[in-house]
């Protein structure tokens, strides 16, 4: 070899991986989403056979008001439900529902997956990817209610810009005026979240805000209506055979009981411990997967470096991500009476975790130095 060559041309060449070899970034996304969409069609389409018969109750009084019947169920948001059902040509014709909540819910997570193009997508992400689609399948793929809030999570995923803010808003309170009235309060923390400065605050102060106002809006529930704080919840769950139900925290006398059984309730939703000593594999799987989709990016706030600038889109959608998932955990806190419900009302909300986590890995870290206060933006500061 010439002795002129450069010591480059002398190194070998290490193999490449056989992560790199087998699993391409690019195709890791294709390959999840492919074999995610086969895995909740498949339970869609035997949802039936795979799955016990709790898993239909709520679809079985849906269908039951759609195809005619007029029962009466405590639970008055099944009707409109079932009136848009029969008013789209489905109102008996249960696999035709069931196909079109899972496509639906496809094309959601297929979006939210392609928002920041092919790239940077980890194992870790594509079993999440996978964990939704299937969620998708059991209970959005049937007679639901939570499929009417797909437009909303859709809507989150708009250009940066402002103005689209308005948007995803505007479906919270409709879905709030037509199907179930909470989403008045989901709305209201969402904007509350927008105008925080999340990135301010640090991931325990931001988590401990939420159960302060769980506890808030429980008191003013007692205050102006006379219910207990925590009515809402354990008003279900006398009728409930669950063995997944979030037991109440009450031992003191009301309000003061109900108080505490709200904030207790709070921090079980977000952090289930109890759960592995109530349920099965796949509730316990799914909570797991639900508490990644919470943690990692709040975790990883505790890093102010990482988080992207805010006038990028991955900025814009990782705040209005975050901000819908804290909302509404607020809400469950007063209205979830065990952890079945909890984890079939946040599946519509599973491709904001996959949004979330991505615009934390790729986007472009805020500079130091380079910031001037705004609502939006923190004030500058100079590096350390």
């Amino acid at each position: 070899m010439d002795d002129t060559s450069p010591p480059s041309a002398n190194r070998r060449v290490p193999p490449q991986s056989l992560r790199a070899l087998f699993v391409p970034r690019a195709w890791l996304l294709y390959w999840s989403l492919g074999a995610g969409f086969v895995v909740g069609l498949v339970i869609t389409v035997l949802h039936d056979d795979l799955l016990p018969a709790q898993y239909e109750l709520d679809a079985l009084k849906i269908w039951s008001i759609a195809r005619g019947d007029r029962p009466k169920f405590s639970d008055g948001s099944f009707t409109p439900v079932a009136m848009v059902y029969r008013a789209l040509g489905m109102g008996d014709a249960p696999l035709a529902a069931a196909l079109f909540g899972y496509l639906a819910a496809t094309a959601v997570i297929v979006f939210a997956a392609l928002r920041f193009g092919r790239h940077g997508l980890t194992p870790a992400l594509a079993i999440y990817t996978l964990g939704a689609f299937a969620l998708a399948g059991i209970y959005l793929g049937q007679y639901s209610k939570d499929v009417f809030v797909l437009p909303v999570i859709a809507l989150l995923l708009l250009p940066r810009r402002a103005l689209w803010d308005a948007a995803p808003i505007a479906a919270m309170l409709a879905y709030a005026l037509w199907f179930r009235d909470y989403w008045a309060i989901v709305a209201a923390g969402y904007c509350a979240y927008r105008l925080i400065t999340i990135p301010q605050v640090r991931v325990r102060y931001l988590l401990a805000l939420g159960s302060i106002a769980a506890v808030c809006v429980s008191a003013a529930i007692f205050a102006v209506i006379g219910y207990a704080p925590n009515h809402y919840r354990t008003s279900v769950q006398g009728g409930l055979e669950a063995n997944t139900l979030i037991v109440p925290l009450d031992p003191l006398p009301q309000p003061w009981g109900g108080l505490l059984d709200v904030f207790a309730n709070y921090w079980l939703i977000l952090v289930p411990l109890t759960l592995p000593f109530l349920a099965g594999v796949l509730y316990t799987a799914a909570l797991a997967g639900l508490a990644f989709m919470r943690f990692t990016p709040l975790v990883a706030a505790g890093s102010y470096r990482h988080w992207p600038v805010v006038r990028t889109l991955e900025g814009v959608l990782l705040r209005r991500s975050l901000a819908l998932l804290l909302a509404f955990a607020v809400v469950q806190a007063l209205f979830e009476p065990d952890y079945g419900s909890v984890l079939r009302h946040l599946t519509p909300l599973l491709p904001l975790g996959l949004v979330a986590a991505r615009a934390m890995r790729q986007a472009p870290a805020a500079e130091w130095g380079l910031r001037t206060w705004s609502w939006s933006v923190p004030p500058a500061r100079t590096a350390p």
